[in-house]
C-alpha cells in the first residue's frame, strides 16, 4: 500500500499539519530544515506515517468500524461508530488496578451491524480471558 507522510507540530489546541509528502526522503529533509530554524522545542516538527486507502476493501464489503465498550463480565455499555482503529484498550479499576484486572475494555471492530460488532467484541473478550491476556496490552 502507498504511504503518506504528514508533518505536524504543536500539541493539543496548537497541533497542526505543516505539510504532506509522498516521499520519505523529502519529508525528512523538510523536517530537518524546519527544526533547524525553529527555536521553540514545543513547535518542532514531527512525521506521522499513514497508509492510504486502508479502509477501501472493508467499506466495499459493507463493513463499518465500530467501537464496542464491554465489561469483563460481558456486559456491553456502549456501541457506536469509531473514528480510528485502535484495536483494544483496557480501562483499569480505580485505586486497585495494580492488583486486579481491568473491569472494562473497548474494542474497535469491523462489522456489518451493531449486533455483529457486539458479537465480534464479545468473542475477542472471551478469548482474551481464556488465554489470560485480559488487561495486557
Amino acid at each position: 500500500m502507498a504511504k503518506v507522510y504528514v508533518v505536524t507540530s504543536g500539541h493539543y489546541s496548537d497541533y497542526c499539519i505543516k505539510a504532506v509528502f509522498s516521499d520519505k526522503i523529502e519529508v525528512l529533509k523538510f523536517v530537518q530544515a524546519y527544526n533547524e530554524n525553529e527555536t521553540n522545542d514545543y513547535n518542532h516538527a514531527c512525521v506521522e506515517e499513514y497508509e492510504l486507502d486502508v479502509c477501501v476493501d472493508k467499506t466495499k464489503q459493507g463493513l463499518v468500524l465500530y467501537r464496542v465498550g464491554i465489561r469483563m463480565n460481558g456486559d456491553v455499555y456502549t456501541v457506536g461508530v469509531s473514528e480510528e482503529d485502535s484495536g483494544v484498550r483496557f480501562y483499569p479499576r480505580f485505586g486497585d488496578h495494580a492488583k486486579n484486572p481491568p473491569l472494562a475494555a473497548t474494542f474497535d471492530v469491523w462489522a456489518k451491524t451493531k449486533k455483529h460488532a457486539i458479537k465480534i467484541a464479545n468473542e475477542r473478550r472471551a478469548q482474551l480471558i481464556a488465554t489470560e491476556q485480559w488487561g495486557k496490552e
